[in-house]
This record gives C-alpha cells, structure tokens and sequence, in this order.
C-alpha cells in the first residue's frame, strides 16, 4: 500500500496478486474474467518504489503486455482478454499520454 504517495512491490509476482495490489491501492473493484489465470512475473522497480501515478501507467502495461486489457462498466473494472474487447457492451476507457 503507498505510503505518502510511492508504491513499492515485490520483484517476483503473480499476476492475480498484482491486480489485488492495485484494487487495494486505488481503492477499486477488479473482475477477472476466465482468460485471467495466475502467473508468475518479474517486476523491477527503482529503489524506493515509484509514484501512485506511474504505477498504475505502468499497471496498464504489464496487462498489456500479458495480453489483457481493463474495460471499465458501472464503477467495476474488468480484466479481460484484449482480444475480446469488441465482445464488450461497454466502451474502453484509453488515455492518452500527455
């Protein structure tokens, strides 16, 4: 949990218990859809964590990079396969980079 606004995490873990992480730290309720099964990665991160922003930017990459997405719906976000986003009612939230 970040303390005065830094996140840091272990360097070795799975993917559901990042996704946890990350519910527990924006304080937001994460649905995983079947597609999402536990595996192990490898997180390095500068010493002393990084801030609560870049965490969650690069929260989105490493789903990406794993081949899931978040669709958001009704205050609920869910983790689902990127490629069954055009299976979804609701729209994706992107942001784009500054």
């Amino acid at each position: 949990i970040p303390q005065e606004g830094f996140v840091q995490l272990e360097n070795d873990m799975d993917l559901v218990e990042l996704i946890k992480t990350v519910s527990e730290i924006n304080n937001e309720t994460y649905v995983l859809d079947e597609s999402v099964k536990p595996q192990n990665i490898n997180i390095i991160t500068p010493e002393g964590g990084m801030k609560k922003e870049d965490f969650l930017k690069f929260f989105d990459v490493i789903l990406n990079m794993n081949g899931l997405s978040v669709v958001k719906s009704d205050g609920i976000n869910k983790v689902i396969s990127s490629n069954r986003i055009k299976e979804e009612s609701t729209p994706t939230i992107i942001e784009l980079g500054e």
